[in-house]
Parts: C-alpha cells; sequence; structure tokens
C-alpha cells in the first residue's frame, strides 16, 4: 500500500512539471536542508520559567 501511494505520488509529480523525476526530488531535499539549516540559524531563545512560581 505505501508503495502504491509512492508511486501515485511521483506520477502526480511528474504530470505536473514535465521534469525528470529524480531531479524534482533532488531539488526538493536540496532546498528542505537549507530551509532546515535558516531556521537553525534563526533558532528562537528558550523561554525561561519564572522561577518564583515554583519556589512557592
Amino acid at each position: 500500500m505505501a508503495v502504491r501511494i509512492v508511486k501515485h505520488a511521483m506520477e502526480i509529480i511528474y504530470l505536473l512539471t514535465d521534469q525528470n523525476l529524480i531531479q524534482v526530488i533532488v531539488d526538493a531535499i536540496v532546498n528542505s536542508y537549507a530551509i532546515k539549516k535558516k531556521m537553525k540559524l534563526k533558532e528562537l531563545p528558550r523561554p525561561t520559567v519564572d522561577e518564583g512560581y515554583w519556589k512557592k
């Protein structure tokens, strides 16, 4: 069942893009890595816990 889902997804990608399927997948992986790296650089500071609340 999972193989069939992936196969259909690949067919849809091919029909929508008219590009080499492998190249589309590689581009998606490269772009996702770039986004992940960019998000890591912009990591938000972790929220601090109000210590007064816990000392009650």
